[in-house]
């Protein structure tokens, strides 16, 4: 399956499920891409955003004054509605070759219609999205809404607030020689709150005079300090002055090497949401789901099934075996009170790993199966609202713990597709 966002920031350890659920929820409501809601609620910066994306997509990062600062001749490579539509922004021309600046890099589709449209071979770099939208403000006219202004202000300020020279301690004088007289009787040792056991050496421009020898007192302790002989006076050195900010921060992201067009572009698919997930995304009833579910863990597994739970019974929904669908065993329904794989399940809510006693509906279930008790199979239950609802039954020729992650995301994604058909049944009925 495709890798996401999430899991690529969570991999990552920039973000926390909790901070990625809270900008999912924040995107849903104000829209936009989730790395803007990111930005947005402080969970990450907009640097940090865009050079982790930048790295991980092999696409080259385009930083804000780049992006503010583009030629006139640059911008009217591309028609202002083009732009717009597909929210991107011309950078460089180089012969044949045009570099666009995009929020989503992943967007083939836009990069190959704008390809055909245009004649150009075009090569995709990366900004964030709330400073594309700036850009295409400022170039293309289009409209800057005040979400994207408000969030742009507090990075600036941000930036500025960093940028600013940090308050220096003053710097301490030493007595002038002229005040030695001053000190010249000993004092008595002071209680102090302890102290490191090395004191500093004191520092002196020119050998001290020689004084009378005095007998040697004895080892302070560790409560008490030995008064110290004033020292020469010493220049005050100069404050040093904070590096350049603008200059820092442009030097602090750079573009990555230019890889060949497949590279980069094989890179991005792994990122793009995959068939299933879309599938999901948009069924439109709970037989679209399973079919999807199934067609995905015939790409795995030798056998599975899923089963529909009601009346404490497993009912028989959609299977295959060896790559053929099941048939003819629509009216399975196996008890969940009597021993079997099915009803350790159903009793733990939980996954089952490991193999299959000799229990009279255990046979049943892997007679109907397809016949031949497995060595181990894989049991994973589907919850809705702490109810369970199926529960999927999986063999397979190769080790079924190493598919454990996979198929839970798999079977997370189906949770949320048959969440979502409620969701809509309630509008309709509310």
């Amino acid at each position: 399956m495709a890798i996401t966002l999430l899991d690529m920031l969570l991999n990552a350890g920039l973000i926390s499920r909790v901070q990625f659920d809270d900008a999912l929820k924040n995107r849903v409501i104000f829209g936009g891409k989730i790395g803007t809601s990111l930005i947005e609620m402080g969970y990450i910066s907009e640097e940090e955003l865009a050079r982790f994306l930048s790295n991980k997509l092999a696409v080259p990062y385009v930083s804000p004054k780049q992006l503010l600062t583009i030629p006139q001749e640059t911008i009217d490579l591309l028609p202002r509605d083009m732009a717009i539509k597909y929210g991107v922004i011309p950078i460089k021309l180089d012969k044949k070759r045009l570099s666009l600046v995009m929020s989503d890099p992943a967007d083939l589709k836009a990069i190959d219609e704008i390809g055909f449209i245009t004649g150009f071979i075009v090569r995709p770099l990366i900004t964030p999205e709330v400073r594309l939208v700036q850009a295409l403000s400022k170039y293309y006219q289009a409209d800057m809404p005040p979400r994207y202004q408000h969030i742009i202000e507090i990075i600036e300020a941000q930036k500025q607030a960093s940028a600013a020279p940090q308050p220096q301690k003053p710097a301490s004088v030493p007595p002038a020689p002229a005040e030695r007289a001053r000190t010249a009787q000993p004092e008595q040792p002071v209680t102090a709150v302890p102290t490191p056991k090395v004191r500093p050496k004191a520092i002196q421009s020119k050998p001290p005079q020689q004084e009378p020898a005095q007998p040697e007192p004895a080892a302070p302790s560790e409560s008490t300090v030995r008064p110290q002989r004033p020292r020469p006076q010493m220049p005050v050195p100069e404050p040093l002055q904070p590096p350049e900010f603008e200059e820092e921060q442009d030097e602090y992201l750079e573009d990555l090497e230019i890889v060949e067009d497949v590279a980069w572009s094989e890179q991005i698919r792994r990122f793009e949401p995959d068939a299933v997930s879309n599938g999901l995304a948009h069924a439109e009833n709970s037989d679209e789901i399973s079919d999807l579910v199934i067609t995905e863990l015939g790409r795995k597994l030798r056998r599975a099934a899923i089963f529909r739970i009601k009346d404490h019974t497993a009912v028989f929904w959609k299977g295959f075996d060896r790559k053929m669908t099941i048939t003819g065993i629509d009216n399975l329904r196996l008890p969940l009170t009597e021993p079997s794989v099915l009803k350790t399940v159903a009793d733990s809510a939980g996954i089952y790993l490991g193999p299959m006693k000799e229990t009279p509906i255990n046979h049943l279930l892997y007679d109907a199966l397809g016949g031949g008790q497995p060595s181990a199979v894989l049991l994973m239950p589907i919850l809705i609202g702490g109810r369970l609802v199926n529960i999927v039954y999986a063999e397979g020729d190769e080790e079924l713990n190493t598919l454990v992650p996979d198929l839970q995301k798999l079977l997370t994604k189906a949770t949320l597709a048959l969440e979502i058909l409620i969701f809509r049944e309630k509008i309709l009925m509310i």
